[in-house]
């Protein structure tokens, strides 16, 4: 995942969660009693922020396994690129000793 897909991401993850609110403070405009609308928005409040925060890690996680995968990929590329020279420098090797 790059910079412009996480954003992406991002972006589409926190309209969602606007989106959401929007209809959360439509629906309790609805109500009646005070209390009930202070406490009906305090927990859907508390859930949208629930929920940002669980797609910010799962934003997270996946950029993490992103970049572990690219880690692993240029380490294997490394390692391949190593033993490249030991055997061509063995191969110099054996060549000068029996030449």
């Amino acid at each position: 995942m790059n910079k412009t897909d996480y954003e992406l991401l991002y972006n589409t993850v926190f309209c969602w969660i606007t989106v959401r609110l929007f209809v959360a403070l439509q629906s309790i405009q609805n109500c009646d009693s005070p209390g009930h609308k202070r406490d009906s928005l305090r927990l859907q409040k508390d859930s949208l922020k629930q929920q940002q925060v669980d797609a910010e890690q799962t934003i997270l996680d996946q950029h993490r396994s992103f970049l572990d995968l690219e880690l692993r990929k240029l380490r294997r590329c490394k390692l391949l690129q190593m033993h490249l020279l030991d055997q061509s420098l063995l191969s110099e090797v054996c060549l000068a000793f029996y030449t």
